[in-house]
């Protein structure tokens, strides 16, 4: 007779609301552990210890330990008895109004080694002669595959206290094993909506889950396939008995004392015969060539007459055209052995194709045993899995686009480097070049100045190397735009993509087209315009082609097979202001400081932007008749003296204290169109910072100039 009111109880179960009892448990799981010469219980992922547990608010604190991993310990207010959480929320029931923490604890299963275990299931609290129902499933992970084992036991209770005995084998690719059982009473007829549900149990253990050798070695024209492993090499390294390493050079010892002064850590070592050590830093995919290669599958560790089947599917990355769909291929055979070494295996043979284009090739490979049940039936269990990946010349395919404008064929200015003293090719086509500086005229240079690039000539006249490209110059106007693709199909389905973005010092636009079409030829063509003005800093376009494929249920797959991109210069001259500022009735206008100088020459080049070199006349040191050095200035203009003036900087018009009367003039907008206009202001004062603020105002425009007025106190 509780607070809440009368509960029936008995030594296993609980009813009525509200009330938390013992609940012993009628089933329990136990293995013997020849570690401690005993029988340890398997934990029931069931108990109410993984259940849900609430305390009162201030009950629960969260404790840490020094590697940053926490838990929660939670006061009973009834007992004082501390119990310990993995994780609490706060929690709330809206209906009853309650609050607290919400605690729970997770499931720990215990782990068994490689081994064969004796387990033990006890049932208790049984009533003899009554009729009793086991109910479940048994299951087992592994490293390649998961067994699920439906289970059921019907009996009558000999003994108030029954037990059942079994081996648990746990090999070295066992992942987890267990079972979920559920106890039912009174099942009469073999009706089990009759019978009543005591108890479920659920536990399972993890074991070593480590991933067998694979049974595949792959042979690509005759060669094994293996990674090509790369090293780093170190005088000294330390062993730790965790197998991690301590490694350094010995000139890192800077101060001379015997230490270096800084170490790097390692964890796959090995010292030479002589002295030396190389550890392993990273692992590359083996290379492979353009061309038709035969490739060959050595399946070892094969049980003799047992059917088996090759499942392996290729999958290959090309340059532009990106990851192809996976190409599957299949291969049954019966297992037999070898007359000579008594091993079961099986050589297979197939060929794989790549190009210059090649850039990844990935092969996923699997083995399956194939069972029969006797009844035409058969089951494929899956007992091994392995990859293999290739790196190929991945060079860019020659792009099948050409774009003309105006009738011009697009073409970027290459801007070469000469002067070099040599020049290093090195693998993937990067060159290192240099200049040697002999600075106290021994005929030896002290000193040499390096450069990288990707596209270097050694010429009659030395090397000279691409430095940078530049776009094409597009003045303003109205451009007419034509795209030619070759290297075409005749009757294959195609789609290009052309999208376009045109820049401007106030933002871009943006615009996109498709077109699909059906190649009559191997070429074909599109045409457009764009139109551009003074304000355009950059137009760049890029397109795509897709090859279209169809389902054959009007469904369409788009495979890239090809892009490009084809980019401008423009003017990029800055639009005029649409906004005029008056202040207290005056216009708003910089005060221009003018820099002066002797000479000026315009130096504004091919990026149609205006810029001048200038100097003033005793900045020549040497006296050759060249300055030594000048400056780079914009918008310069001589006078009638000869002298040159260049605009520099800009300084803002002075405002005394007050409160200044505002007005903003905006022009060319739209009559009946709805604007808004957004302010931000800046107040600054000596020793007390700056003051911001910020505001918008709406209006509808009824002309083409608006004035909109505000006060500004200073």
């Amino acid at each position: 007779n509780s607070s809440t009111g009368w509960a029936m109880v008995d030594q296993y179960m609980m009813m009525g609301p509200g009330v938390e009892l013992p609940c012993e448990n009628r089933m329990t799981v136990t293995y013997w552990d020849d570690e401690t010469g005993d029988w340890e219980e398997i934990p029931n992922q069931y108990d109410q210890d993984y259940g849900t547990h609430h305390y009162a608010n201030g009950s629960c604190e969260e404790e840490f330990d020094t590697e940053g991993g926490s838990w929660w310990e939670c006061t009973d207010p009834d007992t004082g008895d501390v119990n310990t959480h993995d994780d609490c929320y706060y929690w709330y029931d809206e209906y009853s109004g309650e609050e607290g923490m919400e605690c729970y604890s997770d499931y720990q299963p215990i782990y068994l080694e490689e081994g064969v275990y004796n387990v033990t299931l006890e049932i208790t609290g049984l009533v003899v002669g009554d009729s009793y129902a086991l109910i479940g499933n048994l299951w087992e992970s592994g490293v390649w595959d998961y067994e699920n084992n439906e289970y059921g036991l019907e009996f009558t209770a000999p003994t108030e206290e029954v037990s059942n005995a079994v081996f648990l084998v746990i090999n070295a690719e066992t992942c987890a094993s267990g079972f979920d059982l559920s106890l039912f009473h009174n099942m009469t007829d073999g009706n089990y909506s009759s019978m009543h549900h005591l108890e479920s149990i659920g536990v399972y253990v993890n074991g070593p889950c480590q991933q067998p050798a694979s049974p595949f070695t792959l042979y690509y024209d005759g060669t094994l396939h293996e990674q090509v492993t790369h090293y780093t090499e170190y005088d000294v390294c330390d062993e730790y008995e965790d197998g991690y390493f301590e490694c350094w050079m010995d000139d890192w010892d800077e101060d001379g004392d015997g230490e270096p002064e800084w170490t790097d850590w390692r964890d796959d070592c090995e010292e030479d015969s002589n002295g030396t050590w190389w550890c392993v830093d990273w692992h590359d995919d083996p290379h492979i060539d353009a061309g038709n290669h035969t490739m060959t599958w050595n399946v070892s560790d094969l049980e003799e007459d047992v059917e088996y089947e090759v499942e392996w599917a290729v999958q290959v990355n090309q340059n532009m055209e990106g990851w192809d769909y996976y190409d599957t291929e299949f291969y049954a055979f019966n297992a037999t052995g070898n007359t000579q070494s008594q091993d079961v295996y099986e050589l297979i043979d197939w060929y794989l194709e790549t190009d210059n284009f090649t850039c990844n090739v990935n092969i996923q490979i699997e083995l399956y045993e194939n069972e029969s049940d006797g009844s035409g039936n058969w089951h494929f269990n899956r007992v091994g899995w392995d990859h293999f990946n290739f790196k190929g010349p991945c060079e860019q395919p020659p792009s099948p686009f050409t774009l003309y404008y105006d009738g011009m064929e697009y073409e970027r200015t290459a801007h070469n480097m000469t002067g070099f003293d040599g020049c290093d090719e090195y693998e993937g086509g990067y060159f290192e070049c240099w200049i040697g500086y002999d600075w106290d005229g021994d005929g030896e240079p002290d000193d040499y100045e390096y450069w990288g690039f990707e596209e270097c000539s050694n010429l009659s006249t030395g090397w000279e190397c691409v430095e940078w490209y530049e776009d094409p110059f597009l003045a303003a106007g109205n451009h007419s735009m034509t795209l030619e693709i070759e290297d075409l199909e005749t009757g294959l389905n195609y789609s290009v993509s052309i999208q376009i973005n045109i820049n401007t010092q106030q933002g871009g636009e943006y615009e996109e087209g498709y077109e699909d079409f059906t190649a009559s030829s191997d070429t074909y063509s599109t045409s457009g315009h764009i139109e551009t003005d003074n304000f355009t800093c950059g137009v760049d376009i890029h397109v795509s082609l897709n090859e279209n494929e169809s389902d054959g249920s009007g469904g369409w797959w788009h495979h890239q097979i090809a892009w490009d991109w084809f980019n401008f210069r423009g003017p990029c001259e800055q639009p005029p202001s649409p906004f005029t500022l008056y202040y207290d009735g005056i216009e708003y206008e910089q005060i221009v400081h003018y820099n002066e100088y002797d000479q000026c020459e315009d130096d504004t080049g091919g990026s149609g932007i205006e810029q001048y070199r200038c100097w003033d006349d005793d900045w020549d040191g040497d006296g050759d008749g060249e300055p030594d050095y000048w400056d780079y200035q914009y918008n310069c203009e001589e006078d009638a003296n000869g002298t040159w003036w260049c605009e520099g900087w800009h300084q803002n018009p002075y405002i005394d204290a007050g409160n200044h009367s505002m007005t903003l003039e905006v022009l060319d907008l739209e009559a009946g169109t709805s604007y808004a206009v957004m302010y931000n202001t800046d107040v600054c004062t000596s020793m007390m910072g700056c003051e911001w603020d910020s505001f918008e105002e709406l209006f509808n425009a009824s002309s083409d100039v608006e004035s909109l007025s505000f006060f500004c106190r200073k």
